[in-house]
């Protein structure tokens, strides 16, 4: 695989003292990678009062601003918008915890990686009252290409903000882009923590996560016709 690959993350402002140690795993990684990026938007939905000061990152590591603040869906999107070939892939984690030296490589050997879209976690959508299609998950790491996405998919609709695995796995099924599991991504992460920021745990207009979930594969049935 010759196309460059890209590492890219976010973070918020209450993990920026944390957020070293996942950068420093990344840039110990034995796949060959071009760039690490970390996203920072200009403001935070969730954070107003933040000062405006970024986080120490170290060297290798590039931080690229976001204008729009698009919850976790920065982490791709935005890196996304600002790379040029469309065989580029994007290789996309959390930033709660480390990552073992093999797990780039896990998804940049992985044998269906040029045509499809690679996840370390995976569900069915029958989980959320649908069928026939699958969701991604951010955690243990997702591959893309940037090919796989439309210029229409970086306008994210509003039901999406805060549950953006539901808006990639929309615009990949729509786009006829298979998502298949790497099952090895899992077992090549260590010190994930915990803390009141993840967006699992987080009520968004009185309503948690699973709401959002649902609320989001809806709208993806009705208005792009999948999962019917």
């Amino acid at each position: 695989m010759n196309e460059q690959t890209y590492v890219s993350l976010t973070t918020v402002p209450p993990r920026f003292s944390n957020v070293g140690k996942t950068l420093e795993s990344l840039l110990f990684q034995k796949a060959e990678i071009f760039e690490i990026r970390l996203v920072i938007p200009r403001l935070y939905l969730r954070f107003p009062d933040w000062n405006g000061y970024l986080p120490k990152v170290p060297k290798g590591v590039k931080i690229q601003r976001c204008k729009k603040d698009l919850g976790p869906a920065c982490k791709i999107f935005s890196t996304l918008q600002n790379i040029s070939d469309p065989n580029s892939y994007i290789l996309y984690c959390d930033d709660d915890c480390e990552y073992l030296p093999q797990w780039a490589q896990s998804f940049k050997s992985h044998p269906e990686q040029k045509n499809s879209a690679i996840a370390g976690s995976i569900f069915n959508v029958e989980r959320l009252g649908k069928k026939n299609g699958s969701i991604l998950q951010g955690f243990g790491g997702v591959l893309v290409r940037k090919k796989y996405f439309k210029i229409q998919d970086f306008r994210i609709p509003k039901p999406y903000h805060w549950v953006d695995d539901i808006w990639i796995s929309t615009c990949l099924e729509k786009n006829k882009i298979p998502i298949v599991e790497n099952r090895d991504a899992k077992h090549l992460i260590k010190n994930s923590y915990q803390d009141q920021y993840g967006l699992q745990n987080t009520i968004f207009s009185k309503k948690n996560r699973a709401e959002l979930n649902r609320i989001a594969v809806n709208y993806s049935s009705e208005n792009f016709k999948i999962w019917t």
